[in-house]
């Protein structure tokens, strides 16, 4: 039975109005109105319709389930609302909710409920400070971390990499009270970009600061103080300090360095080149003003630290954990083909190849 709620609440998590949605849809004002409301029920067909606009499975409408948070924080150089957002933008980050949602379905469906094993910081802290307990807590010490989305996952933070249209912001989250802790960053940065925004946001969920979308900013004196708390938090997390120096030491480096040689210094951390040649300088070896006199020629290049096996783009996306939880949850016969499909966001024939070649 439709949930009429539901259809409000999925409309209203993309800040639309119902004049906006009927336009789109080529649908009458009153037929929403009357959906909404309850006193009518649309026809599958027209639920389907729906479901794909809103970017929702159609169980969504079926089950109560709580809307996106309401307070989403937009810290971007120009301010902005989610409401001025594209609706492109709306309905990605509704997607990335679905995700959320569809991911603590599949542990549900499989029993094997996620473990949060991050705990949140309400005391005073230097950023530089937390970073190194974090690592301490990791035991990774003074070790490189190249894949920053790996490790938060085993800590229990639900993260989805997407294409952000127009590449608006570079990273977003919030602390949800049924999916908990969970991030999404942007598929179209570079990987070591994403390691950067990964952490920047961990930041954000440990210190309590409220759901919120960023555009990362490298130059760790811009953006509002808790923008660069968590900048100088994410530099020192997968860039340590003492592994750094030594390692600078050790290449025998300079501040005449050549990209070839930042770039190897980066991909031991799985770092951009942006975020090393700055904390490079916040630690004084090398000069102020090294990365503004490169930083135009870096834009035109994309690095990247080894080309790994052959995966499709979407699985990348999703993460192994959410897809083969996904595919096992079909094997078994928990899910049908056409939720399998919705949760990997491919079409029907696309799930079929991929549930017969596993």
């Amino acid at each position: 039975m439709v949930m009429p709620q539901q259809l409000r609440s999925a409309r209203e998590s993309l800040r639309l109005d119902i004049e906006e949605v009927a336009a789109a849809l080529e649908l009458s004002e009153d037929q929403l109105k009357a959906w909404e409301s309850g006193a009518a029920t649309p026809t599958i067909e027209q639920l389907w319709q729906l479901a794909d606009f809103y970017y929702r499975d159609v169980d969504y409408f079926l089950t109560e389930a709580l809307p996106i948070p309401v307070e989403l924080s937009f810290r971007f150089t120009e301010g902005r609302s989610i409401e001025q957002l594209s609706i492109e933008n709306r309905r990605l980050i509704a997607r990335f909710d679905e995700l959320c949602r569809a991911q603590i379905e599949l542990e549900e469906t499989l029993n094997e409920p996620r473990k949060i094993q991050i705990a949140r910081v309400t005391d005073k802290i230097e950023p530089e400070e937390l970073a190194r307990r974090e690592r301490v807590r990791l035991g990774k010490d003074n070790r490189p971390i190249k894949d920053v989305r790996e490790i938060l996952e085993k800590q229990g933070v639900r993260i989805f990499e997407l294409d952000i249209p127009e590449s608006i912001f570079s990273g977003l989250s919030w602390w949800h009270s049924t999916y908990g802790p969970c991030i999404l960053a942007n598929y179209s940065d570079t990987r070591g970009r994403r390691n950067f925004t990964l952490s920047h946001e961990y930041c954000h969920l440990l210190l309590e600061h409220g759901p919120t979308a960023c555009d990362i900013e490298f130059d760790y004196a811009r953006g509002s103080g808790e923008e660069r708390i968590a900048n100088r938090f994410a530099a020192a997390f997968i860039m340590p300090a003492a592994d750094l120096r030594e390692e600078f030491r050790k290449r025998q480096l300079s501040e005449t360095m050549t990209d070839k040689e930042l770039g190897n210094l980066a991909g031991r951390y799985g770092a951009s080149l942006e975020a090393m040649g700055r904390r490079l300088e916040v630690l004084g070896l090398v000069h102020r003003g090294f990365v503004d006199n490169r930083i135009e020629r870096w834009k035109t290049q994309r690095r990247f630290w080894g080309w790994g096996r052959r995966t499709p783009k979407w699985q990348k996306q999703l993460g192994d954990r959410f897809v083969h939880g996904a595919l096992r949850a079909h094997s078994e016969g928990q899910i049908s083909l056409a939720t399998l499909s919705h949760y990997l966001g491919v079409d029907i024939r696309e799930a079929y190849r991929v549930v017969h070649e596993k």
